[in-house]
């Protein structure tokens, strides 16, 4: 459950992580009400009665554009995760998707901020307050706050651009930038291409690399000459990241772990 949450975190930066927009400040004020809604699960409720001059109608006109974003990336999500043959693999691809969770998380701040329930009695809010209770407070937090850093300085391949009015990138650029991040992405120290491969981070990366080409080489056909960002850059990434990993794991398949953890794919949200 703490994982989930912290996935949804990641999601909702990658989302709206803004910097030069007319709209950037009310965009910034979705993602502190999500922080806060997150972070202080508890005394969340408090922070919407003492912020009323947040939740202006600015405010809700952002909100409801991104939630059109999120419903519109969410069923290409559905349709992403409908590739997978296996059924728990196809669970767990539904599972650990961002979008999908999205427009919950909106028509449960909605409901709070009507008035209609208080912020625990969410589900949003009772999965980070089990979380918060099952890490502890302070590693939560800490958790919480160290995504919302890592993520805010940094463009990662789904999302290449998060301004408020979508970007056009190139083929060219895109596919460079894909070549640049999804490695050292997919080889962090703590994610499965590491914990469950006998391989160092070199390897790790030189075998990332080399599927990164092989997929892109496969795809790059198919990948629009100009991306509007971050929808096609969300909708390719995915599909880019979901045949890498596929390609490094055929690769490195002798050097596989087997254990309960890393034959579990609940186990990797």
């Amino acid at each position: 459950m703490m994982k989930r949450a912290i996935q949804v975190t990641l999601g909702v930066l990658c989302l709206l992580g803004l910097s030069f927009s007319a709209r950037a400040q009310y965009y910034t004020g979705v993602l502190e009400v999500f922080y806060q809604s997150i972070a202080y699960p508890e005394s969340f409720d408090d922070y919407v009665a003492s912020n009323p001059p947040l939740f202006d109608s600015r405010f809700f006109s952002c909100l409801a554009s991104l939630e059109q974003f999120w419903t519109s990336q969410a069923r290409q999500e559905e349709q992403i995760c409908n590739f997978h043959l296996n059924p728990e693999w196809r669970r767990k691809c539904i599972e650990e998707a961002v979008y999908i969770k999205l427009p919950g998380w909106s028509a449960n701040l909605r409901s709070v901020l009507a008035g209609q329930q208080q912020w625990p009695n969410t589900t949003h809010g009772q999965a980070a307050i089990l979380g918060k209770r099952l890490a502890g407070a302070d590693l939560w937090v800490q958790s919480v706050n160290a995504a919302f850093q890592n993520e805010m300085h940094r463009r990662i391949y789904l999302c290449e651009s998060t301004s408020a009015n979508p970007e056009e990138v190139s083929k060219d650029e895109w596919v460079d930038s894909m070549f640049t991040n999804l490695p050292p992405l997919l080889c962090q120290p703590d994610q499965y291409f590491r914990q469950c491969f006998d391989v160092s981070n070199t390897q790790c990366e030189k075998t990332a690399r080399s599927a990164t080409r092989a997929c892109v080489q496969e795809y790059k056909g198919e990948i629009p000459n100009t991306l509007k960002q971050p929808k096609d850059g969300t909708y390719w990434g995915r599909i880019i990241g979901r045949c890498v990993s596929d390609v490094y794991e055929k690769t490195l398949m002798e050097k596989r772990i087997s254990n309960k953890r890393c034959n579990d794919p609940t186990s990797w949200r």
